[in-house]
């Protein structure tokens, strides 16, 4: 139990490090990501700014199968890690960029015999560029651009009679957003849109039985996404909102008869800031909530389930700096059924979240 405790601790320590380095982005799990193209528009102020975050969580995925009478764990250890940084050139034009990056160790075991595991370490590079224009009558546009590199893994299978492993190449795509923001006292909003992109990469699998190699295209995509938001004053405190339908079906993967294996869904984003009347010190709470995004029982996963995040922070103030402490959680649940088999997909994620930011 010692020994596992402390490889999980040096599991964790080397994740980030790959983080860090490698600025990795996959956001496999939306909802425990509170940010959005909108959020971050509502947040420009004419100054320079400056923050990060970083982010640790674990996500356990138990799947129950009837038919088969078998148990899988599906768990997850996610390292987050968001630097952002913008800077007003003149009153009227302003610019700002992100770099988010995220690093997953993914393990999938069997609880039952023939015992299988599964194992794989992947990262990715996300950057994002905007500039934002002010008009002469307060109107706030923004047009900007995000890439997304990512950076080749490893997935081993083992089990009692077969290793195999898949080999996925590097792939880089790119997408365009705009959008605008209102600002009518303390009430503030606007809207945003993202267009989708999706880049094709090498997938060569192979096992130890017989050497053969096959290989075939694996499809990233980045769907495309519209954005709905406000901000909202309720006295000292205000509450912010945002709906999204994404259009996930779009592109990706498809199965043999030419189907995206994944299905258009919304995405719904709230935010309360509450005033505690001690200075400096503020304490915030996020939903978020995606509806179920598999196109076919038979493309369910813990992805594609419908997912609720819930965020609580406490965030102090101190002088032009702001810090900030946070709980992450995360709750999925959905069922499977198909010809061959009924499956139950139930996932817990929880963790925790530092950052920091200041303004000059």
């Amino acid at each position: 139990m010692r020994k596992s405790f402390f490889s999980v601790i040096k599991v964790s320590v080397f994740l980030w490090l790959i983080t860090i380095v490698n600025t990795g982005f996959a956001q496999s799990f939306e909802v425990l990501f509170p940010y959005s193209l909108g959020y971050d528009a509502l947040n420009y102020q004419p100054q320079f700014q400056v923050g990060s975050t970083l982010q640790s969580m674990l996500v356990d995925t138990e799947i129950e199968t009837s038919g088969t009478e078998s148990k899988t764990y599906d768990r997850t250890l996610v390292n987050f890690f968001r630097l952002q940084a913008s800077q007003s050139l003149n009153p009227k034009v302003g610019m700002r960029g992100t770099i988010l990056g995220l690093g997953e160790f993914r393990k999938l075991e069997s609880a039952t015999e023939p015992r299988v595991i599964r194992e794989e370490v992947e990262y990715t590079i996300r950057p994002r560029f905007e500039f934002i224009f002010v008009t002469q009558n307060a109107l706030e546009i923004f047009v900007g651009l995000t890439g997304r590199y990512v950076f080749p893994f490893e997935v081993e299978t083992v089990s009692s009679s077969l290793t195999s492993k898949e080999d996925y190449d590097s792939a880089f795509l790119s997408t365009q957003h705009f959008g605008f923001v209102k600002r009518v006292g303390r009430l503030q909003g606007g809207f945003y849109f993202r267009k989708g992109a999706e880049k094709a990469r090498r997938l060569k699998k192979s096992n130890d039985r017989d050497g053969t190699i096959l290989e075939n295209d694996d499809v990233i995509h980045d769907p495309t996404k519209l954005g709905i938001f406000a901000r909202v004053p309720l006295g000292r405190n205000s509450i912010y909102v945002e709906f999204s339908p994404v259009q996930a079906g779009e592109g990706g993967n498809r199965t043999d008869q030419g189907a995206t294996v994944t299905e258009d869904y919304i995405s719904l984003f709230s935010k309360v800031n509450i005033a505690t009347g001690l200075q400096g010190l503020e304490f915030s709470g996020s939903l978020l909530y995606k509806t179920l995004s598999y196109a076919d029982n038979r493309d369910v996963s813990p992805e594609t389930i419908p997912q609720t995040g819930l965020h609580f922070d406490a965030n102090y103030s101190l002088g032009r700096a702001r810090f900030t402490f946070g709980l992450v959680l995360g709750y999925g649940k959905d069922g499977q059924s198909i010809d061959e088999f009924n499956a139950d997909y139930r996932l817990i994620a929880f963790g925790g979240r530092i950052g920091a930011s200041a303004s000059f």
